[in-house]
């Protein structure tokens, strides 16, 4: 199976178009914030790692659900390795009015951040896409306060690649596109299975460890999901086509991801989609 880097999507363009990738990933913050237990209340101050914060959709979320009492005495820290994320995110700390709340660029594999200083670490669709998941996943656990809480999620299903393996399996010539399980391994293999989730998170050391399997209901228009899915869509084709499929059947193959797509929801329609989560949250002792 080859494997890809997750740096290889951050292209600028990619990043511009990342605020639609929120309507995947949006819907499931609001379990993953639940599933964390920071809604419950703490005679503490909460200090927050926004770890591979993308353009800060967790850190958006805490500002509008979090009581005005705690955000007046939190640190929220969003950290991405991707320098224009983080710019990005600024601008939203700003557009949003975030009170104590910075942005900087930080590896979630070796953060160099202060040991024992958070109590909150949420890393939300990453450690699927990590090269080295243990790694973070250490780092995770070295940053926290005793007591304090990693809360994740990760994908299982994700419907946006199931729709376009089933249109490039429409095209002639035995095309491949991997199926989910195949696209996940592509860059970090066991994090859609709840079993193993909740193992890496033991071996590390996180006790109370709770998992749970999440579906949401989202939708796109089909020219959004065309913007999200050419980048990827260009990369997969690089990773399994030969080059003489690539030169006779690439540029036909947007053509008939859209196509299928408006076959299925209606040229004006709708992409209705029902992706998958895994959410985990684990205590440090």
């Amino acid at each position: 199976m080859p494997k890809l880097s997750p740096t290889t999507y951050f292209t600028p363009t990619f990043v511009k178009r990342y605020y639609i990738a929120e309507k995947l990933t949006g819907v499931f913050v609001d379990p993953l914030i639940e599933q964390s237990g920071i809604l419950n209340p703490s005679p503490h101050p909460r200090v927050i790692l926004d770890n591979a914060c993308g353009l800060g959709i967790v850190s958006s979320h805490l500002n509008r659900t979090l009581e005005e009492e705690v955000k007046k005495q939190w640190t929220l820290t969003c950290g991405d390795v991707t320098e224009m994320m983080v710019e990005h995110t600024k601008l939203r700390i700003e557009k949003e009015g975030w009170v104590g709340a910075e942005a900087r660029v930080v590896d979630a594999q070796c953060t160099g951040l202060e040991g024992g200083k958070y109590t909150n670490v949420f890393t939300a669709f990453a450690f699927m896409m990590l090269p080295d998941a243990r790694a973070a996943m250490k780092e995770c656990f070295r940053i926290l306060q005793p007591g304090g809480v990693l809360a994740t999620s990760t994908w299982k299903i994700s419907t946006w690649i199931v729709l376009i393996k089933e249109a490039i399996d429409t095209m002639p010539g035995g095309l491949k596109f991997p199926n989910m399980k195949e696209f996940l391994g592509m860059h970090n293999e066991g994090w859609d299975d709840e079993s193993f989730v909740k193992e890496r998170f033991e071996e590390e050391g996180f006790q109370d460890v709770k998992v749970t399997t999440v579906v949401r209901e989202t939708s796109l228009t089909i020219s959004e999901f065309m913007e999200i899915s050419q980048g990827v869509i260009s990369i997969v084709i690089g990773a399994f086509w030969t080059p003489e499929q690539r030169e006779q059947h690439e540029a036909n193959a947007l053509v008939v991801v859209r196509e299928y797509l408006e076959e299925k929801f209606g040229a004006d329609g709708v992409v209705r989609m029902e992706p998958v989560a895994v959410i985990a949250a684990g205590r440090k002792p």
